[in-house]
């Protein structure tokens, strides 16, 4: 019996850290979601090298905030803006 107590203890602690990560996981999407509109606002036609790295389109703007938050090839990004 001791181990079932334990176990709804640890569902629990559980439960509370996925509730407080979803709330994390809102707040990154809303940042993402304003920086993909300041991104199209400033940036919108000035990338042309890459056909998907480029801020014309929200999706398009979407996914390139995304890469450069995870920073997967972030540079290419960089150098295509200067």
């Amino acid at each position: 019996m001791r181990t079932l107590k334990f176990m709804n203890f640890i569902v629990q602690v559980l439960s509370n850290a996925f509730s407080s990560l979803l709330y994390v996981f809102l707040l990154l999407l809303l940042f993402l979601y304003i920086f993909t509109l300041l991104g199209m606002s400033f940036f919108g036609g000035v990338l042309t090298n890459s056909s998907r790295l480029t801020f014309d389109s929200f999706l398009e703007s979407f996914i390139t905030v995304f890469g450069v938050l995870t920073m997967s090839n972030w540079n290419n990004i960089l150098y295509g803006l200067l």
